[in-house]
């Protein structure tokens, strides 16, 4: 199972009203596991008021 990995946001860009593309600084230790592979998807998750929200996005090169 994949574990949940703490990482900074390095820009988000907004690409349309409905649309963001964000990119994360990546730990050169992580390299490997962020590797860019087609079809994939990152689950993000935040705690909000105490309760723990998640949420799965599509990737792109």
């Amino acid at each position: 199972m994949a574990k949940f990995q703490k990482l900074t946001v390095s820009n988000i860009v907004k690409e349309t009203s409905e649309c963001v593309s964000i990119a994360f600084e990546i730990p050169e230790a992580l390299s490997k596991d962020f590797a860019y592979i087609q079809g994939q998807y990152i689950t993000l998750k935040i705690n909000v008021g105490g309760e723990e929200i998640r949420r799965c996005y599509s990737l792109c090169s």
